[in-house]
């Protein structure tokens, strides 16, 4: 947050915010379960990308592709499913997927990490 104050940042979830796939776009949600720090904000907004976190030493960002999509999706949402509740899951993945880029972020703490997946994440590939 401290290196886009000039993009008036905030977050709406410091964990994992509800996604909802509706006639007119898909879109997350904050929610009162939040992570450790206890960050949301009771907002609703369209989701354009989807990127996942490892901790790294060095910054990289990469598109993913839909199998380990999948793969990473599963291992970060759901433990147990029953078969009905698996097919929904899938069903609703399957949209997701159609129509977000998946991205997974290899980062350490610095400013060049943010800006890397900041530029990235809005399609933006100038250096400034």
């Amino acid at each position: 947050m401290k290196y886009l104050t000039d993009k008036k940042p905030y977050i709406l979830n410091d964990d994992k915010p509800a996604i909802r796939v509706l006639e007119d776009g898909i879109f997350a949600y904050g929610t009162p379960f939040s992570g450790k720090h206890d960050m949301s904000e009771n907002k609703k907004v369209r989701l354009k990308a989807i990127c996942f976190l490892e901790q790294s030493k060095e910054n990289a960002i990469t598109k993913v592709e839909t199998p380990e999509a999948i793969k990473l999706f599963f291992e970060q949402t759901v433990s147990h499913l029953k078969k009905e509740e698996l097919e929904k899951f899938l069903d609703i993945l399957e949209k997701i997927l159609e129509e977000i880029p998946v991205y997974k972020l290899r980062c350490n703490m610095s400013e060049e990490a943010v800006q890397l997946s900041y530029r990235t994440l809005k399609g933006d590939t100038n250096e400034n």
